[in-house]
């Protein structure tokens, strides 16, 4: 198969495989070993529905009480919440909850997006008034205030990243609150081209909308997870971030409190993320990035130019990339699949490995959750500690890690 029909395959496969169904229990949540994440939930938070909140660039169509978004482009940053419901219409919260924390479920758990209310627009005072005001209340609900910012990949329309961001909400609950930045990437697999960008043309949108989220919330950490494609539009966004305060040092940078940015399936190559990371590695508190060698559909893009970032090999890196990470020490290279879990290889050679693969999920959610360094999530450092892994005992390290960490509060 050529290049090119490979390409094809993998992508029109790729980004819209995620978000139709709640992801697989990750392993530190397990219902036998692991910890339960809905213990100590008010009786209020114990429902199939929960709310995420969203920022868009796409055009909007209907009323603000039950608005839709197109493919539009604009320059105009619309600000609101969605609905989201876990499951089927009569799905009970036990039920659920039974069936989130379940190695192997009876019956998938779809992601059903109810509706989406409008409350603003950047740059309107009553709008972002009434935004931060619904943020900041869902945020007084926590108990640690955290804000993960999720930016989707390639062709996927705007749904899509309400009902991951509410999946991803679900193993959050009452420790952190989720807002999907949905940029306006199109419905047609043979578009990539095309939605790489406009990615990067949001990517002004992006840096607005941290900006707002750190002067007008009560968020202690702002996290950011970018996803595929979306990593370009991430990594170009905190860079715009970073040069709207010149004058700023680190000290001055923490209270802008950009936390966490999590990298999964980087499309970018190493010499446009090196060269990107100059301009923004002093922003966030670590940058942590997947790798998985083994990625189907970033291995058939590297046909395409050079090696892309989330399919490096942390066991063989080049003189490029160890100069790269040897000038960017927050950056953290996360083996995403060499531990082989048994009926879990992450989709596509790990593509997906942050949402499907049940330990890397893990990882994910209790470096957004708690901000801990590797080794404090149970990982083992490769002999020049430049990369990180999975130990086979794994599962019972993070489960002692976060019960530790729930102890503490």
């Amino acid at each position: 198969m050529t290049p090119v029909r490979s390409l094809l395959l993998l992508l029109i496969t790729g980004c819209v495989s995620i978000g139709s169904d709640l992801m697989p229990t990750p392993v530190v949540y397990l219902e036998e070993e692991g910890v339960d994440p809905f213990r100590g939930l008010s009786q209020a938070d114990q429902d199939p529905s929960l709310t995420v909140f969203y920022a868009t660039d796409r055009g909007a169509k209907g009323t603000a009480a039950a608005r839709g978004y197109t493919n539009e482009a604009t320059d105009t940053v619309r600000l609101g919440k969605a609905a989201v419901r876990i499951g089927g219409e009569r799905i009970t919260w036990p039920e659920l909850h039974a069936a989130s924390r379940a190695a192997k479920r009876s019956h998938s758990l779809p992601l059903r997006f109810d509706h989406a209310a409008e409350l603003g627009t950047l740059g309107n005072a009553s709008g972002e008034r009434a935004f931060a005001d619904a943020l900041n209340a869902e945020l007084g609900r926590t108990r640690a205030r955290v804000l993960n910012v999720y930016v989707h990949g390639y062709n996927v329309d705007f749904q899509n990243p309400c009902r991951v961001a509410a999946g991803l909400s679900h193993y959050m609950r009452g420790e952190g609150v989720w807002l999907a930045f949905a940029w306006p990437s199109h419905q047609n697999p043979l578009a990539y081209g095309a939605d790489v960008r406009r990615s990067f043309e949001a990517a002004p949108h992006l840096a607005l909308v941290l900006d707002f989220l750190s002067r007008r919330t009560r968020a202690t950490r702002i996290n950011v997870v970018g996803n595929s494609a979306g990593t370009a539009l991430v990594t170009e966004g905190l860079a715009l971030l970073r040069e709207t305060y010149p004058e700023r040092d680190e000290a001055g940078l923490r209270r802008l409190r950009i936390g966490t940015v999590v990298y999964s399936a980087a499309v970018l190559e190493w010499k446009v993320f090196s060269a990107a990371l100059r301009r923004f590695q002093d922003l966030p508190g670590r940058i942590s990035v997947l790798v998985s060698p083994d990625d189907a559909v970033l291995r058939t893009l590297g046909f395409f130019g050079s090696t892309r970032v989330g399919a490096t090999d942390p066991a063989q890196l080049t003189e490029e990339q160890r100069g790269a990470l040897a000038a960017a020490q927050k950056v953290e290279l996360i083996d995403a699949t060499r531990t082989r879990v048994p009926g879990e290889s992450g989709g596509f050679g790990g593509h997906f490995a942050w949402l499907t693969h049940s330990w890397v999920s893990s990882d994910v959610l209790v470096s957004l959750q708690y901000g801990l360094a590797p080794d404090a999530r149970g990982l083992v450092a490769m002999k020049d500690r430049r990369a990180w892994y999975f130990p086979e005992d794994y599962p019972q390290r993070i489960v002692e890690i976060v019960r530790a960490a729930r102890a503490e509060r």
